[in-house]
C-alpha cells in the first residue's frame, strides 16, 4: 500500500464517512494518518451490527483465556495474530458498553462528542472565593482609571519654626 493511497482527512457527509470507515477496516495502518485514530476505530466498531460486536469480544476473551491458561511458550500466538491492537481496544470499549458499564459508556461519549465543559451556572457554586477576587481586580482597575489628582493631599514639608527664646 502506498501512502497516496491513504485519506488525509475523514470525509464530511454520512456516506462518504461509512466508506472511508469501511477502508480502516480492510488496513488498520490507515490510522496512522487519522487526527483522531481512536475515535475512528470506535466509530468502526458503533457502526457494526451488536451481534459482530460481542462476537468479536467473545473471541477476544476466549483467545486471552486459552492463551492464559496454557503455559507453553507459544501460548500467546492466538492473541498476537488477527486485527490490530487499536481495532481490539475499540471492540472491548464498544462490547462493555454495550453490556452496561457505565464507564465505558461515558468514555465512548466523550470521544465522540467530547467533554462537556462547565457550566455558567455552575461558576455560582463555587462560593464566595470567587466573587471576591472578581470584586478585588474590579477595585483595582478603577483605581487604575481615577485621574492623578482626584484624590490628592496637601503634604506640608517645612520644618517647624524654632522658638528664638
Amino acid at each position: 500500500m502506498t501512502d497516496e493511497n491513504l485519506p488525509q482527512a475523514p470525509p464530511s457527509t454520512a456516506k462518504l464517512r461509512a466508506a472511508d470507515l469501511a477502508l480502516l477496516e480492510e488496513d488498520a495502518r490507515r490510522l496512522t494518518t487519522r487526527e483522531r485514530p481512536a475515535q475512528d476505530a470506535l466509530w468502526a466498531q458503533l457502526l457494526k451490527p451488536r451481534g459482530a460486536v460481542l462476537r468479536a469480544y467473545r473471541e477476544l476473551l476466549r483467545a486471552w483465556t486459552l492463551s492464559d491458561a496454557d503455559t507453553t511458550p507459544g501460548a500467546f500466538a492466538g492473541l498476537l495474530d488477527g486485527e490490530a491492537a487499536i481495532t481490539a481496544v475499540a471492540t472491548a470499549t464498544v462490547a462493555k458498553a454495550m453490556l452496561g458499564d457505565p464507564t465505558m459508556i461515558q468514555t465512548i461519549y466523550d470521544r465522540i462528542e467530547g467533554r462537556t465543559g462547565q457550566r455558567r451556572d455552575d461558576e455560582a457554586d463555587q462560593g464566595g472565593a470567587r466573587r471576591e477576587a472578581i470584586a478585588a481586580v474590579e477595585r483595582a482597575v478603577r483605581a487604575m482609571q481615577r485621574r492623578p489628582g482626584d484624590g490628592a493631599q496637601v503634604i506640608d514639608v517645612t520644618p517647624p519654626a524654632k522658638d528664638e527664646t
